[in-house]
C-alpha cells in the first residue's frame, strides 16, 4: 500500500473527529485578537524543507462532547481563532496547529483545566473511530513526558491502525496543547509509527516556539 493513502485517510479523520458539536464557547472575534492568533500559528519556516501548506480558514470554536465527556464551555469567550496544516513532501508527515485567544487569562486556566485531560483523548479517538467506520482503529491511548510550555502544557498520543488499498498500517497522531495567558494552542502529528520518538523531539522544539511567538 502506498503510504500516502493512508496518510490522506487518517488526515481527514483526525481533523474531522475533534469537530463534536456539544456546549460550545461563545465567538466574539475581534480583529486585534485574530490578528494576533494568526501571528501565533505555526509557520512553513518552522519546519524545514520538503514542506507545503500554511493557513487555512479556523473553523468556529466548538466543544468537545462524548457520551463520558462534555465539559462545560458556555462561560467562555473566544476572541481570536486561527489555523494552519502542513504536509511533508517526502513521508507524508502532516502537522496543524490551532489557536484561540480567549477573553482573558483566567478563561484559559479555567479551559484547560476543564477539557486537557485523558478523557479529551479518548473522545478524540472515538471520534476518529466513528468517523473512520472500518478505516482506522485506535490501538492505543497514552499521555507522554512533556516539559512545561508557556502558563500549562500537555501532549498526548494516540496510534491507530490505517486500512487503505486492502493493506494496513500504523500511524501515531500526536495532540499537544499549550496555555500562554490568553492564548490556547494545538499542536496535532501524524507520522508512520516508527517515527514516533523523532516526533516527541520535534513536538516539544515546536511548542516551544510557538508558546514564544504567542507571548510577543
Amino acid at each position: 500500500m502506498r503510504l500516502a493513502a493512508a496518510f490522506v485517510l487518517l488526515t481527514a479523520l483526525a481533523l474531522a473527529a475533534p469537530a463534536l458539536a456539544g456546549e460550545d464557547p461563545q465567538y466574539r472575534p475581534n480583529p486585534r485578537d485574530m490578528a494576533a492568533a494568526r501571528a501565533s500559528l505555526l509557520r512553513t519556516a518552522d519546519l524545514g524543507s520538503g514542506w507545503t501548506g500554511g493557513a487555512t480558514k479556523a473553523p468556529r470554536p466548538q466543544g468537545p462532547d462524548c457520551a463520558t465527556f462534555s465539559p462545560k464551555q458556555a462561560d467562555l469567550v473566544v476572541t481570536g481563532a486561527a489555523d494552519a496544516e502542513f504536509a511533508s513532501t517526502v513521508g507524508g508527515l502532516h502537522v496543524e496547529s490551532e489557536v484561540q485567544v480567549l477573553k482573558t487569562p483566567a478563561m484559559v486556566a479555567t479551559d484547560f483545566a476543564r477539557t486537557v485531560r485523558p478523557e479529551l483523548i479518548r473522545c478524540f479517538a472515538a471520534g476518529l473511530e466513528r468517523s473512520a467506520g472500518a478505516g482506522a482503529r485506535v490501538v492505543s491511548t497514552r499521555r507522554l513526558p512533556f516539559p512545561r510550555v508557556g502558563s500549562a502544557s500537555a501532549a498526548y498520543r494516540v496510534v491507530t491502525a490505517v486500512s487503505a488499498q486492502g493493506q494496513t498500517v500504523r500511524l501515531a497522531i500526536d495532540i499537544v496543547a499549550i496555555a500562554v495567558r490568553r492564548t490556547e494552542i494545538s499542536l496535532v502529528t501524524i507520522v508512520p509509527v516508527q517515527a514516533q520518538d523523532a516526533m516527541l523531539r520535534s513536538d516539544r522544539r515546536l511548542a516551544r516556539l510557538l508558546a514564544a511567538r504567542a507571548r510577543r
